[in-house]
């Protein structure tokens, strides 16, 4: 997507579309670290009061826990190894146009083409609780604990998650297994990391969008946005759309 360039160890571009600071285990021990965190979080809401776990904070509480790793991981990278600037070593940065490009893309890869994918799986496949996941986690709150959902899923996740995925992690597969197969193997891991067989087709598409756009601006800005998009769409019409 990009000319070819050299890269700061002397490669070619097509194999290492951006220079990056960051390495394949880096984005691993963030993402176990994201995990391990995520889950004593909601063991510790649980264990406290399992009505906790169960509401809002369920997913509040572990999602900042996440973050942690998710955003911690490119931010000692960067510090240890890097500049020290996220825009620089990652691409963390946004402009204006990065709404207008990003947020419609978002908006009509979960309107239109995640349908038409999921019309072709049901062909095969039973795809009616498709939309249960989402459901139980968009009812966890009501007033203001639903205000702090939808921030998690509409601007929280979209911001790590990016940062971590596309800033940290498809830099470092790009540079190591090439553009095409790293921008393919970070979208099945980003699918697969939400633990939603059913959706996983779903988000694979999602994470080709998110990375196509982070590989082809240079930045993560449009990937956010996409992103931002995506999320909060599909969070308006499961609490407001018909059904």
């Amino acid at each position: 997507m990009n000319g070819a360039r050299p890269s700061r160890n002397g490669t070619n571009a097509s194999a290492a579309p951006f220079a990056t600071p960051g390495r394949l285990g880096d984005a691993a021990v963030g993402f176990i670290a994201a995990v391990v965190a995520a889950s004593l979080a909601a063991s510790v809401l649980l264990a406290i009061d399992p009505a906790l776990a169960d509401g809002a904070a369920g997913l509040v509480v572990p999602s900042l826990a996440m973050w942690l790793g998710f955003i911690g991981a490119p931010v000692l990278v960067s510090r240890r190894r890097g500049t020290g600037r996220l825009s620089i070593d990652f691409g963390f940065s946004t402009r204006w146009r990065d709404v207008v490009v990003g947020i419609p893309l978002g908006v009509a890869t979960q309107m239109l083409v995640l349908p038409a994918v999921y019309f072709v799986i049901g062909l095969a496949v039973d795809t009616s609780d498709l939309s249960n996941p989402a459901k139980e986690t968009i009812g966890r709150g009501s007033g203001l604990s639903l205000a702090a959902v939808l921030l998690v899923i509409g601007i929280g996740a979209p911001v790590a998650e990016e940062l971590f995925f596309r800033g940290l992690f498809q830099r470092a597969a790009q540079a190591r297994f090439g553009g095409w197969q790293g921008w393919l193997l970070v979208a099945a891991v980003f699918g697969a990391s939400h633990l939603q067989p059913l959706q996983f087709p779903g988000l694979f598409v999602a994470g080709l969008l998110f990375g196509a756009l982070a590989w082809r601006a240079g930045r993560l800005g449009p990937a956010i946005f996409a992103h931002v998009g995506f999320n909060t769409v599909a969070a308006i019409v499961l609490l407001w759309g018909p059904g």
